[in-house]
C-alpha cells in the first residue's frame, strides 16, 4: 500500500455533483490510490452510494483523478493510468447515481501511446459539455519529449467525438503545463496554460470548437509574458464566449495574481499582460476562480502578505471581484476572507448567484 498513495495525502479533490434536486447534494470525493475509490456523501437520511465504490482496478498504478458531473446525479471521472507498465495514459470512467459502472470495465482509454517509457499523458482535467459526456484535457508527450497540450471530447456513452487519442492544442517548443478549461458556450472549449517557449513561464489560451478544430492562433494566444514566471492559470467562462484567467505572477519579485479577459473571436480584452489583483505576496497564491454572473469574475487565493508581521501567521485567504471592463471593485490587494492564526491555504470558490 506504500506506493498507492500518490503525492501526498492532502490532494484529494472534491466536486459536487449538480442533481437539479434542491434536497439534495452529491459530493464525489475521489481519493488518490492506485486503486480508484469513489465515495459520495449524501447530506440525506439516506445514502445509496456504497462506501469505496472502485472506478479502476488495473494493474500497475492509476494517478491524479478528477470528476465532473454527469448532469443525471452521476459522475464521469478521469484518470493518468499506467497499466501497461511503459508511460501514463488517459482513462476514463462513468458512473451513475447508484454508484454503478456505466462504461468499460476498469475504463476506457481516451489517449493511449505505444511508444515506450518518457511519452506519458498525464494531470487530465475535466468539465461537463451539459449533454451527459465531458470534455477533457491533458499534457501529452508523445511526439517532443515535452509536455504538449491536447483534448478530446467524450459523449454520453463515453465515445471520442473528435481526432483519436486526442486533439494537439499546442506543440510549442519546451514546456506546456498546469493546462485548465472550461467550456465556450457553444459546444467548444476554451483552454489556457503556463507555457516555457519563452526565458520563463507565460500564459497561453487557445479555443477548440464545437467540432473539434483548433481556433485563433497555432500554438495559442499570448495572454502574459511579462518579467519573471506566469503559472497555475485558473479560467472561467465570461458568458459572452469568452473567458477570463487568473494566475500567479512573480514580475514583481513578489508572487501577486493578475487576471486577463479574452473574446470569443481570441482578443485580450484588458490591459496587456494582465491587471494586478494583488502584488504584494512573497509565496503562495494559486488562484481559483469563478463568475460573478455580470461578465466578470471572483477570484480567490493564499499569500504570506502578513509574514513577520503577525505572530503565528503566515498564510491567509483572500479575494476579489473584478468587472467585465477589467476593474477591480473590492478592496485593493483583495479582502481578507480568512487571516486568523496560523496557516490557511488552498482555498476553492464557487459563485453564491448574487455576485
Amino acid at each position: 500500500m506504500a506506493a498507492s498513495i500518490v503525492q501526498n495525502t492532502f490532494k484529494k479533490e472534491l466536486e459536487m455533483l449538480k442533481t437539479g434536486r434542491e434536497s439534495r447534494h452529491d459530493f464525489t470525493w475521489v481519493l488518490y490510490f492506485s486503486t480508484l475509490l469513489l465515495m459520495t456523501l449524501l447530506l440525506t437520511s439516506s445514502n445509496s452510494y456504497a462506501a469505496n465504490v472502485p472506478v479502476c482496478s488495473a494493474d500497475y498504478d492509476q494517478y491524479y483523478p478528477k470528476a465532473a458531473s454527469d448532469g443525471a446525479g452521476g459522475a464521469i471521472i478521469v484518470w493518468g493510468d499506467r497499466r501497461t507498465d511503459d508511460n501514463y495514459d488517459v482513462y476514463v470512467q462513468r458512473m451513475n447515481a447508484q454508484g454503478t459502472v456505466l462504461w468499460q470495465s476498469n475504463g476506457i482509454f481516451i489517449s493511449y501511446n505505444s511508444q515506450g517509457d518518457g511519452t506519458d499523458q498525464s494531470d487530465p482535467q475535466i468539465i461537463p459539455d451539459g449533454a451527459g459526456g465531458a470534455f477533457i484535457a491533458w499534457i501529452d508527450n508523445r511526439d517532443s519529449g515535452y509536455g504538449d497540450i491536447y483534448c478530446q471530447h467524450i459523449n454520453s456513452s463515453g465515445a471520442s467525438q473528435w481526432t483519436a487519442n486526442g486533439v494537439m492544442v499546442c506543440d510549442a517548443s519546451s514546456y506546456q503545463r498546469d493546462v485548465r478549461l472550461v467550456s465556450d458556450g457553444s459546444g467548444g472549449i476554451i483552454l489556457c496554460w503556463s507555457d516555457m517557449r519563452g526565458s520563463n513561464q507565460d500564459i497561453y489560451t487557445r479555443r477548440v470548437n464545437s467540432s473539434g478544430t483548433p481556433q485563433w492562433t497555432d500554438d495559442g494566444v499570448l495572454i502574459c509574458n511579462a518579467a519573471s514566471s506566469q503559472q497555475d492559470p485558473a479560467i472561467v467562462s465570461d458568458g459572452s464566449g469568452g473567458a477570463i484567467m487568473a494566475w500567479t505572477d512573480s514580475r514583481t519579485g513578489a508572487r501577486g495574481v493578475y487576471a486577463q479577459r479574452i473574446n470569443s473571436s481570441g482578443a485580450v480584452q484588458w490591459t496587456a499582460n494582465g491587471v494586478a489583483l494583488s502584488s504584494v505576496g512573497r509565496t503562495g497564491q494559486y488562484p481559483q476562480i469563478c463568475s460573478d454572473g455580470a461578465g466578470g469574475a471572483v477570484v480567490t487565493w493564499y499569500d504570506d502578505r502578513t509574514y513577520g508581521q503577525v505572530p503565528f501567521t503566515s498564510y491567509d485567504i483572500f479575494a476579489q471581484r473584478i468587472n467585465t471592463s477589467g476593474v477591480i471593485q473590492w478592496t485593493a490587494n483583495g479582502v481578507a476572507v480568512c487571516n486568523y492564526d496560523a496557516q490557511q491555504e488552498h482555498p476553492r470558490i464557487i459563485g453564491d448567484g448574487s455576485g
